[in-house]
């Protein structure tokens, strides 16, 4: 990863994980692998797709693992349009048609704005590794991620494609399972 600014933090209730600019060559998770070239694909010549130029038939075998957020207010919070029933699954909460405001406590919500955020500021592929912490059910959960952005204009975006991939081991970025 390029420019890795991630927080790595084992004391986290909630995330232990580091993201930064990525490249193909980057992500192990065959979601995140097909995702991105999908993306890639969609792009062309310009910095990302807009969403209305994906289809998530294209894409079926990672639906599950997907989840779109739209940007409300330029970043100042973002809307649940889409979530894969994996994900839903895994975290326990079924975010569709919420803002993180109403779906999260302040600090998940926080960690969650960081990353859209910057997704939104580098407009680029974005990886994340690391362990959900907020599962109820089976806690720690590791995985890879990909955060991608999606809008309508140059240097715009407007939605981000996200994916995480709970078959990875973040072990193989350095990151030990933190002990709950």
């Amino acid at each position: 990863m390029r420019g890795e600014c991630g927080v790595v933090d084992p004391n986290s209730h909630l995330l232990y994980s580091r993201f930064g600019v990525a490249d193909d060559a980057d992500f192990v998770s065959p979601i995140c692998t097909r995702l991105f070239a999908y993306w890639r694909e969609k792009t062309g010549d310009r910095s990302h797709p807009a969403w209305a130029d994906l289809n998530l038939m294209d894409i079926y075998g990672a639906a599950p693992y997907i989840m779109v957020r739209d940007a409300v207010d330029g970043g100042a919070d973002f809307h649940c349009r889409f979530c894969g029933t994996a994900l839903v699954s895994v975290l326990g909460k079924d975010p569709t048609g919420k803002v993180l405001n109403d779906v999260y406590q302040s600090s998940g919500r926080d960690m969650m704005l960081e990353r859209y955020r910057y997704v939104m500021s580098m407009d680029a592929p974005v990886r994340v590794a690391g362990y959900v912490l907020v599962v109820e059910k089976n806690l720690p959960t590791g995985f890879e991620g990909i955060m991608l952005p999606l809008g309508s204009q140059a240097g715009r975006v407007d939605n981000i494609l996200f994916a995480m991939d709970f078959s990875y081991d973040p072990s193989q970025d350095g990151l030990a399972k933190p002990e709950r």
